[in-house]
Formats: structure tokens, C-alpha cells, sequence
């Protein structure tokens, strides 16, 4: 998957927007016109929170013996994409994208009243890059396939308390293919629909010598399209993610983890302004609570893990949006 964190990158990726029409890409299944251009440069600031327990001795079966210490992580992470597409045809669609983030999260760690462990960990620089195809399965549907290849490594940059912090690659180091339906529809009542339904497949890769990976997920989400005035639009989505277990190493830990389900369910809301026929101002809300997965691991041949339960997840962004 493209990472939770950056499940803003996000697992629910897909264009909203104001009413459909020719040759306009602002809701899903909608299609850039056969030779005209499209791109998009989003930037989105999200703060997530969560908390529970660490367990030193997991295998333990007087309570007692199994050490259990609060912990509590939470951060935030700004992000930054470009994103271009040419209709080859009406019917297809090719497109890429290209992101920055810069990520800063602190962990918490109730080791005993008198002495709680902390440490701080940033990681900055290119994110995802995707190529991304579109093909029309019918007005207004569209079936979108897009392929993330592996971009750097599982080392990313990380600092604590007491160690300066170090710049370094932020990219995911697996190879990723997405999938998803897309659709809008306009009912005889007047109602605008729309809704997607996607799948992320992830592959384990070797990166420095570690195995990475991030988890299959399933999405789904549904909203409708209201029209404010001839150029104002605003679009209400709920959304649900799901995600699989997973095995991948953890750079916070330097070792490597088995990751349990996960899941997200939340709600977004985005206005746009059509500036010109071909200049859009997008700006958006997305509300979000989370499931983190249980982390299983073994340290000195005693097995641990980190039960978290469940969090937030706040995105605020703003887009511009050109076609031509």
C-alpha cells in the first residue's frame, strides 16, 4: 500500500469534483477529452493521532509477566503532487504523477511513572511516483489501473532526542499496482451520485538488504455532487478503507514487523471554484478514524507486540486544477 501515513497518500484515489461535463475531470469516471491535457497540483497538511499498548512479554500468561506500558504516537505530514494527463482518445487516458512529503512523528512510551522513554523521527523527500492509465467504460465510468515502481529506500531519514535529525528519501522501496471502478450518475430526480471501488496490490521487496512491503487494500467510497451556482460546486464522499496483514521492515525499530488488519472509515467534503472554463480552485476536508494494526515482533527470543487502538486522521488541502 501506499503507506497509512501516507494513506495521503491515499488509498481512495480518485478525482471530485462539480457536475460532469465534456472533457472535464473532476468526478470519478470522468474522462480528459481525446487531445486536450490535464494537470493538477495538490498540496495537503494531515495530523494523525493514536494510542495503547506496548507488551513486552506477549507469550505470558500471568498478566503480570506480560509488562504492558501506554504509548502514544502522533504526527503530521505535509504533501505535495503533480499530476498530468493526455486523452490519447476519448476512451484512454494516460497519465503520471509525481509527490514530495516531508513527515515529522513523536513516540511516546510509558516505561515506568519515573522514567518514559520518547523519540522523534522525520523523513522527507520524494514520494510516490505513479504512472497512471484511464479507460472508459461508459459514460461517466471509467476502469483506472496505476503502477507505483519501487523509489528508495527502507532507511528513511529518522532522529530521536538526543541524535540531530538527517534528510533522506521518503519513497515507499516496494512496487504497487492499483485498481478501481469509477462512476458518476445523474438520477431523473436531479441527484448527482458518485463512487469508486479500489483495490491496492503491493509486492515484498529487498532494499538494503531488508525486506519491504505495505499491505493489500480494499476501498470504497460514495458521495454526492451538489451545485452552489453556475461556478461553484461542493462534493460530500464517505469513504472506508481495509487493509490485509502484511510483514515489512520498520525503520522506527530497525527490525522487521508482522503488521495485523487495519482499516479507516471517515468523511470528505470539497468545494471547487471554477475560476476560468479551464482554471479550477479545489480546497478539501478529510475527516478520518482509524484502526492501526496490531505490530508483532520478537526481541532477544521474547515476543512483543504494539496493540494501538483506534486513531485519527485530519487531511486539509488545496488544489489548482488547469485543463486545456
Amino acid at each position: 500500500m501506499r503507506t497509512l501515513i501516507a494513506l495521503s497518500i491515499t488509498a481512495l484515489s480518485v478525482s471530485i469534483g462539480h457536475s460532469a461535463q465534456a472533457g472535464q475531470v473532476n468526478l470519478p469516471g470522468d474522462m480528459v477529452a481525446s487531445g486536450a491535457h490535464y494537470i493538477k497540483l495538490d498540496n495537503a497538511y494531515s495530523e494523525w493521532q493514536t494510542s495503547g499498548e506496548f507488551i513486552t512479554n506477549s507469550s505470558a500468561l500471568d498478566e503480570d509477566d506480560r509488562q504492558q506500558y501506554g504509548v502514544r504516537d502522533h504526527g503530521n505530514r505535509w504533501q505535495h503532487s503533480l499530476t498530468y494527463f493526455f486523452g490519447i482518445t476519448d476512451n484512454w487516458n494516460l497519465g503520471l504523477e509525481q509527490g514530495y512529503g516531508e513527515s515529522r512523528w513523536h513516540h511516546s512510551q510509558e516505561d515506568d511513572a519515573l522514567n518514559p522513554t520518547e523519540g522523534s523521527f522525520e523523513s522527507a523527500g520524494e514520494t510516490d511516483l505513479a504512472l497512471l492509465l484511464k479507460y472508459r467504460l461508459a459514460k461517466g465510468a471509467s476502469l483506472n489501473f496505476d503502477l507505483s515502481p519501487p523509489i528508495a529506500g527502507a532507511n528513511q531519514a529518522r532522529s530521536n532526542t538526543s541524535d540531530s535529525g538527517q534528510q533522506g528519501d521518503e519513497g515507499h522501496g516496494y512496487t504497487q499496482l492499483g485498481t478501481e471502478v469509477a462512476a458518476n450518475w445523474l438520477t431523473e430526480l436531479g441527484t448527482h451520485w458518485l463512487g469508486a471501488i479500489r483495490l491496492d496490490l503491493t509486492t515484498r521487496d529487498k532494499v538494503n538488504g531488508e525486506g519491504v512491503s505495505g499491505p493489500w487494500c480494499a476501498a470504497f467510497n460514495f458521495g454526492s455532487n451538489i451545485t452552489l451556482t453556475e461556478s461553484q460546486n461542493l462534493v460530500f464522499q464517505w469513504h472506508l478503507m481495509r487493509g490485509f496483514p502484511y510483514k515489512s521492515y520498520n525503520a522506527a525499530l530497525n527490525k522487521e514487523i508482522s503488521y495485523g488488519d487495519q482499516s479507516r472509515f471517515g468523511f470528505n467534503t470539497e468545494y471547487q471554484w471554477n475560476l476560468t472554463e479551464s482554471l479550477q480552485l479545489q480546497s478539501y476536508l478529510n475527516l478520518a478514524m482509524t484502526q492501526p494494526p496490531v505490530q508483532k515482533f520478537s526481541q532477544a527470543g521474547v515476543k512483543q507486540r504494539v496493540e494501538l487502538t483506534g486513531g485519527t486522521y485530519t487531511t486539509l488541502g488545496l488544489a489548482l486544477k488547469a485543463e486545456f
